[in-house]
């Protein structure tokens, strides 16, 4: 049986290694290109101005959680001297002759062809900051998909988790969806349920279902049918960046956005 050609597109980040990483690993699979968002808060800023912009929004608080899972992430991943240790998504790819490429508009002319001279079977997105539009979804045989850690409907957007620990919820989720040109939109193809647990930390709530949405993705792929999924049952909200009330909120509730160990582990890979 042919192996499937797939496009991984994510902001680099720990959660987008966990998912490349699994990827990578699957022998049903050819990662054939990724495709590295260097798109920030907002379009045609630089790093000091989108920092500055978020820390206005959010607070320093979560804007360091953000670099954490991030920036910080890439630079001790390339250093840590350990031979097991989590991988950057760029060394991912590198050590297994993927091709990169890096925009801060999937949707441009260089995208698309870009796209197009892969010959994927399949997109899929986790942890990216763009939209896909109309002249991507359209490709002749390419499937788009996207893994996004919420039980959709429900919490769309920035963060779900975060906004799933403001609410109490008893349940949290991942979802891999089919791509419309709304975000977090289209037939829902798997879904998995956790229960929500208080002490654990936004981070490690986001760990673990990167972790869970990558298995759930390679499912999805291996029993492919383009008639299936699920329309999704309601609207749902739509959650943009958290403000310092939101953030403020998370701390009285005593919900951390990261724990040091936690954090150290995954990075180890243990």
């Amino acid at each position: 049986m042919r192996r499937k050609r797939l496009v991984f597109c994510t902001y680099p980040s720990i959660y987008s290694s966990l998912v490349l990483k699994r990827l990578l690993a699957d022998d049903a699979l050819d990662v054939v290109a990724v495709v590295i968002s260097t798109r920030k808060l907002k379009k045609n800023i630089g790093a000091l101005r989108d920092a500055w912009l978020r820390i206005r929004l959010s607070g320093w608080r979560y804007s360091t959680y953000l670099f954490m899972a991030t920036e910080l992430f890439d630079v001790l991943a390339m250093l840590a001297p350990f031979s097991k240790k989590l991988e950057t998504v760029y060394r991912l790819a590198n050590n297994h002759d993927v091709p990169v490429l890096k925009s801060d508009d999937i949707n441009n002319a260089q995208g698309i062809e870009f796209l197009e001279s892969s010959q994927a079977d399949f997109l899929l997105a986790a942890h990216f900051n763009q939209l896909v539009k109309a002249d991507i979804l359209d490709i002749s045989g390419l499937d788009c998909l996207n893994i996004h850690p919420s039980l959709l409907p429900a919490y769309k957007g920035v963060d779900p988790v975060l906004f799933s620990l403001l609410d109490n919820n008893e349940y949290i989720g991942v979802t891999v969806h089919r791509m419309e040109q709304q975000f977090d939109e289209g037939a829902i193809l798997a879904q998995q349920v956790f229960p929500q647990r208080q002490l654990d930390s936004v981070f490690a709530h986001n760990c673990r279902l990167f972790d869970a949405g990558a298995d759930l993705a390679l499912s999805v792929i291996k029993q492919h049918d383009r008639k299936n999924g699920a329309p999704q049952a309601g609207e749902g909200d739509y959650d943009s960046w958290p403000e310092r009330s939101a953030i403020k909120h998370l701390r009285a509730k005593q919900c951390r956005l990261i724990h040091l160990r936690d954090y150290v582990r995954r990075i180890l890979n243990k």
